[in-house]
């Protein structure tokens, strides 16, 4: 049966009278044959009718064209090949592993250097079921592409020629700088996707966002009313709560003295508590006249939107009522009546004891009484024009108070409406 063009005659030839000897017309132009004494190496070109020599050239003796001499061995000791090499189905052995991109490679090489099948157990849960299409390559891990000509959804049974790291299992990202047009379920329009896994965008949008509020914040222990002139100082503890935590952006936090300006607090985890000594941080606090007094805590959610509430002490003067037999009353006599409560106006229903005069004392600047009624009867009570008194209350403040005084004794209890 005739070599194919190309080929290697599997044996080598004694000298070249055993070459000259062979029939060419049993073979193709192309093939070689190897003399064993010299070990060199002819090609058969059947076209040739050069003049033979013995050495470069060799005439057949039976067939036509020319056995010409090759010199396959370049300078640097490599072999040439004359065209494409068939090995004739016979092995190659004892091949190096490959250093260049156009290598040949043992088996054992490529066996040894394959990245290992995944299974679906290797994958996040949210890989089963994935489509992958629309001709685009679909990329797993760091690099690992799939040619996809068509939709593909990947099975339970998925195996894949790269297997992720456990980092790597959630590094398919978005890497879209556009902001949302519109507003998807919990994925608000102006929002950001980018960085986002494909599993966390499906989330935000289907699962609503719950903003974060706080539900309280106070001063601990401290009353939300206090009289004038009272100091607020030394060691306190602001407390707070929120709700949906999980959306409260990390050390968020932040404290400010509102009414005096000056931001207590920045960075602060949520956890509920700050402590704040007012003496040795930025001072006291005190107020010498009617006002009110705010802090306000802040925290930014995970949207980045900043919510806030606030907490309020109010200053407040005192206003005094009770009975008295003199005429008239000191700032000392006032502070001494039966009864007194903070307040900023004096509207209200009054209970006085029976005997003496009825006395009824409010700080000047709220707005005046314009009529004393008896609560049971609904008559007037009958009131002396009201003196002005400069009272000076328990924290060492004065303020001038207006002071009214039943015209007569009355003998017995009463509850007087007080109509402003």
């Amino acid at each position: 049966m005739p070599i194919l063009k190309y080929t290697i005659i599997e044996y080598p030839l004694t000298d070249i009278s055993a070459i000259k000897s062979l029939n060419t017309t049993l073979y193709a132009s192309g093939v070689l044959v190897s003399e064993k004494t010299t070990g060199r190496l002819y090609q058969l070109d059947k076209t040739s009718i050069l003049i033979a020599d013995d050495y470069k050239v060799l005439q057949p003796t039976a067939g036509i064209g020319r056995w010409l001499l090759k010199n396959l061995i370049n300078a640097d000791g490599t072999i040439k090949l004359p065209d494409n090499l068939n090995a004739n189905l016979k092995l190659i052995n004892n091949l190096a592993d490959p250093e260049n991109d156009q290598d040949a490679a043992t088996r054992k090489w490529v066996e040894d250097n394959l990245p290992p099948p995944i299974t679906i157990a290797d994958l996040s849960t949210s890989t089963v079921g994935l489509v992958i299409g629309g001709g685009e390559d679909a990329v797993f891990g760091s690099g690992t592409t799939i040619d996809v000509d068509e939709d593909y959804t990947i099975p339970s049974t998925v195996q894949l020629g790269y297997l992720p790291t456990s980092t790597e299992k959630t590094d398919l990202t978005c890497t879209d700088n556009t902001l949302t047009t519109a507003t998807i379920g919990g994925l608000p329009a102006g929002s950001s996707i980018d960085d986002m896994t494909p599993l966390a965008i499906l989330k935000t949008m289907v699962y609503e966002y719950l903003n974060p509020a706080f539900t309280s914040f106070v001063i601990a222990s401290q009353a939300t009313g206090v009289e004038v002139g009272v100091t607020i100082s030394g060691a306190h503890t602001f407390t707070w709560g929120t709700s949906n935590n999980g959306n409260v952006q990390a050390n968020s936090i932040g404290i400010l003295d509102v009414t005096g300006s000056q931001q207590l607090r920045t960075g602060l985890a949520n956890n509920g508590s700050e402590n704040y000594n007012f003496t040795t941080e930025y001072g006291n606090v005190q107020l010498t006249n009617a006002g009110t007094y705010t802090w306000r805590i802040s925290g930014i959610n995970t949207h980045s939107v900043t919510f806030t509430r606030n907490f309020s002490v109010q200053w407040m003067w005192k206003k005094y009522w009770g009975t008295n037999a003199a005429t008239s009353l000191t700032s000392s006599d006032v502070l001494a009546l039966a009864n007194n409560a903070l307040g900023t106006g004096a509207a209200g229903t009054y209970a006085f004891v029976a005997g003496d005069y009825k006395y009824f004392c409010i700080p000047s600047s709220w707005s005046q009484p314009t009529n004393f009624k008896d609560h049971d009867t609904g008559f007037a009570i009958d009131m002396q024009s009201p003196a002005t008194l400069s009272v000076t209350n328990s924290q060492g403040i004065a303020t001038n108070y207006k002071i009214y005084r039943t015209t007569y004794v009355l003998t017995d209890a009463i509850n007087i409406d007080v109509i402003v």
